[in-house]
């Protein structure tokens, strides 16, 4: 346990010789630690965690491929057509999303939307937030 110390005094002393390094050294660990921090939530969130739905494993999204767009959205007569001749999966259903900016007196603000059928409810068996359901 002596040569422990021996070694921390050592190395204090070696890092106040040299405060630049040892400012680089503290700004890049703090970096180090940050990225790696980042990386693990997301990883975590994107990966480990189940969905929070039943049978989460089952959920699966279609898209259809352009040439212009590797992922590009389901036209309506598309998702209506495979909607009818459909007899592989059990329940399909669309979700559209995008922004919006909301103008008032105090100025502008950009939201996120999302629309979907109601089959997504019946599918994900996850209910929407109240507050948040517009019907048109």
């Amino acid at each position: 346990m002596a040569a422990f110390w021996q070694d921390v005094r050592y190395a204090t002393r070696t890092l106040r010789k040299a405060p630049r390094f040892t400012a680089l050294a503290v700004v890049l660990l703090a970096l180090g630690i940050g990225a790696n921090s980042a990386m693990f939530s997301l990883v975590d969130a994107a990966l480990v965690r189940p969905l929070p739905f039943s049978d989460a494993e089952d959920l699966v999204m279609l898209w259809e491929r352009s040439p212009a767009d590797a992922y590009s959205r389901v036209a309506p007569l598309n998702f209506r057509d495979w909607s009818e001749q459909n007899h592989t999966v059990a329940m399909l259903a669309a979700v559209a999303g995008g922004d919006s900016t909301l103008m008032g007196a105090s100025g502008s603000r950009t939201h996120q939307k999302t629309r979907t059928q109601s089959a997504v409810v019946e599918t994900t068996c996850a209910a929407p937030r109240p507050a948040r359901v517009w019907c048109d």
